[in-house]
């Protein structure tokens, strides 16, 4: 599922396991209020991505190794001659190492003693809540680490469509996200510790493999990245437009580049000539010269959502659209001279989805100032 659903699934999870005994029924009333706002928010990509995934050639199957969800386990010993497995097991090194710092307060987090004295001042009204939450946060960033692992492969092949739109590392974002609070929180506690000077040679290596990994991070994120101008940016986006993209995103019957028939510049019509006016991601106008009733073929994959329009005498009538054999778009036009407009229309579904992630947006940040005053007051 994508990246959005697991992180709204996640949000459900932490909130059930810090259901509240005492008063279950409003701790269930919260996890699945925080499951229906991460799915809410993030309507405007998975029901695009759902109900248009049979359209593309990762909808039906994978040719490409690269994209198998089995080839992007972490430690994986199965695939151990692919790539993918030794990079993201590397991704899950990095972030593991992050981590190992704060081991310095798993026992006060897991255990029923206080938190080391340096802690009291930050939790002096809640420490119990505070200590669930990071407890919650623990237990999830363990679950999403053992979904990039292959003992979740059953759960992989079993639930519809998941092996098909995600890799099993991408769990790894969950995993950093929950261990974000307790790495912060041990950094007043090693403070303490060296200005106290109980350091020990022990530490040695958990600090060692931390900065390691966190010198990799900065390194190839930061000191590696290009800058660009804006100009830049926005070129090389226009350049994208027609470049060569991955197999399994192309439409069903879609061909590569390389193996399409010959096209004669942007519209192949035959005998007739054709004029291009305009010529944009989304849309497309042009005329074509009198001639024989035809097909028409344009430099655009097939797609269902693309609409053709004659335009004569200043109306627009709907003409028909078809795929050819390499996966082209073909238009079919009459035998006079006409004005052709071709462009990309967003169903009805789109829009509404829109909307309702508006509006999870709008209650999750309302929830958010709600929560923030009566914490003050």
């Amino acid at each position: 599922m994508p990246t959005a659903v697991i992180g709204s699934l996640s949000l459900g999870i932490f909130a059930l396991i810090l259901i509240d005994r005492k008063n279950y029924k409003k701790s269930l009333f919260f996890c699945a209020l925080a499951v229906i706002l991460g799915l809410i928010s993030s309507s405007w990509f998975w029901v695009k991505m759902i109900s248009e995934l049979g359209w593309i050639q990762a909808g039906e199957k994978v040719g490409s190794a690269h994209y198998d969800y089995r080839n992007n386990f972490i430690f994986s010993p199965f695939s151990l001659t692919n790539l993918n497995v030794w990079y993201t097991s590397f991704i899950a090194a990095l972030t593991v190492a992050i981590f190992l710092p704060s081991i310095i307060i798993w026992r006060q987090i897991f255990s029923g003693k206080n938190f080391e004295s340096v802690l009291g001042k930050y939790f002096t009204n809640g420490e119990n809540k505070v200590k669930r939450r990071l407890r919650a946060a623990f237990i999830l960033a363990i679950l999403s680490l053992f979904m990039t692992t292959d003992l979740s492969r059953p759960i992989w092949a079993i639930v519809p469509k998941l092996k098909d739109i995600q890799f099993p590392y991408r769990w790894l974002m969950i995993t950093s996200l929950m261990i974000c609070p307790i790495t912060a929180l041990c950094v007043p506690v090693w403070r303490e510790i060296i200005r106290q000077k109980k350091f020990r040679a022990v530490y040695l290596p958990l600090f060692l493999t931390f900065f390691i990994a966190l010198f990799f991070t900065v390194q190839d994120l930061v000191f590696n990245s290009g800058f660009i101008t804006r100009e830049s940016f926005l070129q090389k986006i226009e350049d994208a437009r027609g470049a060569r993209s991955f197999n399994d995103w192309l439409p069903r019957a879609a061909k590569e580049i390389k193996d399409l028939q010959p096209l004669n510049g942007q519209i192949d019509a035959g005998a007739r000539r054709v004029t291009v006016t305009d010529w944009q991601s989304h849309r497309r106008i042009f005329s074509v010269a009198a001639g024989s009733e035809t097909q028409i073929r344009l430099q655009s994959y097939f797609y269902p959502l693309w609409r053709a329009f004659i335009i004569q005498n200043g109306q627009k009538i709907q003409t028909e659209t078809a795929q050819a054999e390499d996966g082209t778009l073909l238009v079919r036009i009459p035998n006079e001279q006409i004005n052709v407009e071709v462009y990309f229309v967003e169903p009805p579904r789109t829009k509404i989805s829109l909307l309702i992630a508006a509006f999870g947006w709008t209650m999750i940040f309302a929830l958010l100032i709600i929560g923030f005053a009566k914490s003050k007051s």
